[in-house]
């Protein structure tokens, strides 16, 4: 009698460290699918923000050229760019930025909980 609930305590015993086994490698394989959800997410998202960069600098530089020629003198145009652009920063951290935190915020918290 005494062997047979040995046997039962060790197989309940192998039970339980199997499912705890089990719990633990399903933990892991949803954060490795989390992580992989966000950065094959973040990947294309990095790729396209870069040509839109590039773009918006040489659009800038033609504009700046032309904004030169007009006036006269090419340094004209590159300086009003830059206060325009100054100007735009300026406006976005102080009544913007608070917002955009925000904004980045809840989108990670969404992709880490979906």
């Amino acid at each position: 009698m005494d062997l047979n609930i040995e046997n039962t305590i060790d197989g309940i015993l192998n039970k339980v460290i199997d499912y705890g086994t089990v719990g633990v490698n399903l933990i892991k394989y949803k954060v490795i699918y989390q992580i992989t959800d966000i950065v094959s997410s973040i990947i294309p998202s990095t790729i396209s923000l870069a040509f839109t960069l590039v773009f918006f600098l040489f659009l800038n530089f033609g504009i700046a050229i032309w904004l030169g020629e007009l006036l006269q003198s090419s340094y004209y145009g590159f300086l009003i760019i830059a206060v325009f652009y100054g100007l735009i920063g300026l406006i976005i951290r102080l009544f913007l930025s608070k917002w955009i935190k925000r904004l980045i915020g809840d989108y990670i918290v969404k992709q880490l909980l979906k």
